[in-house]
């Protein structure tokens, strides 16, 4: 995923949802939704919240958290490279998540990483998805 625009300005938001959902694969977006509102919910902080929160993890330990994917001023490519990033580094990421412990499982850790590939054709289908092991 190359975010390098014309004129040496980042990519814009049209072109990075073109990149990210594909022309070819109609269900991309929405596999890619549910892998966020999963890490979403194994965070305990909205994705995108650009300001800082307090939350509680299931131990009753409050910290300070902001959205992994927020962005000051919303900037595309920051977003992008964050997500890259996230997905790089998935279990670390989650480990600290004041939500739902996918990182001790490793078919639910599995399933996420398959969620939110940025590249569409290295997504998991919905088929594959409903086949998966964290599914059954």
């Amino acid at each position: 995923l190359s975010l390098a625009g014309g004129g040496g300005r980042g990519a814009s938001r049209d072109e990075i949802h073109q990149r990210v959902c594909g022309e070819s694969v109609p269900w991309a977006l929405d596999v890619w939704a549910v892998g966020a509102l999963l890490l979403e919910m194994s965070m305990g902080v909205p994705l995108w919240l650009a300001y800082n929160c307090r939350v509680t993890d299931r131990s009753g330990k409050s910290q300070i958290a902001t959205g992994l994917f927020s962005s000051p001023q919303r900037d595309n490519r920051k977003i992008v490279a964050k997500q890259r990033e996230i997905v790089k580094k998935l279990r670390k990421t989650i480990q600290g998540g004041a939500g739902v412990p996918l990182h001790t499982d490793p078919d639910g850790l599995d399933f996420l990483f398959l969620l939110l590939q940025l590249d569409p054709r290295d997504r998991i289908s919905p088929a594959e998805a409903l086949a998966h092991p964290f599914l059954q």
